[in-house]
């Protein structure tokens, strides 16, 4: 049988405010998990950058002993034969799509040595291979 109003007077839910409170709590829960996330994102995508520096880097050095001390002119040397075009830019774009940057001679390390950096996600954070 049905349940009447009468037999249900008893039974109570939740009110509007109670909904609203917790659906608070919730948000600023959620808000505070996306402010983690995109503060971790970012020391990631640095940490990235200087595993790839440091792939670069070995690459270069054993350029520099195939070739009898003499160092590449750009990083595209590097690069194995038949390497992708999607390859090589993973290679070479640091996690914020911008291109490592390379000189040589080194203006922060021996002078017979090269500089690998990145400008970072603004264009002016430099992370590179000097100390």
């Amino acid at each position: 049988m049905l349940k009447s109003f009468e037999s249900r007077k008893g039974a109570r839910g939740f009110s509007l405010i109670e909904i609203m409170f917790v659906m608070a709590i919730v948000a600023g829960i959620l808000v505070g998990i996306g402010v983690l996330i995109s503060s971790g994102k970012k020391s990631i995508n640095a940490d990235d950058a200087i595993a790839k520096i440091q792939n670069l880097k070995a690459m270069v050095d054993m350029h520099r002993t195939r070739h009898g001390g003499q160092l590449p002119e750009t990083l595209e040397e590097v690069m194995p034969p038949g390497t992708t075009e999607k390859e090589k830019n993973n290679a070479l774009n640091d996690p914020w799509n911008h291109r490592f940057q390379y000189q040589t001679p080194s203006q922060h390390n021996d002078p017979d040595d090269y500089d690998i950096w990145s400008t970072g996600p603004d264009g002016n954070t430099i992370i590179g291979t000097w100390k």
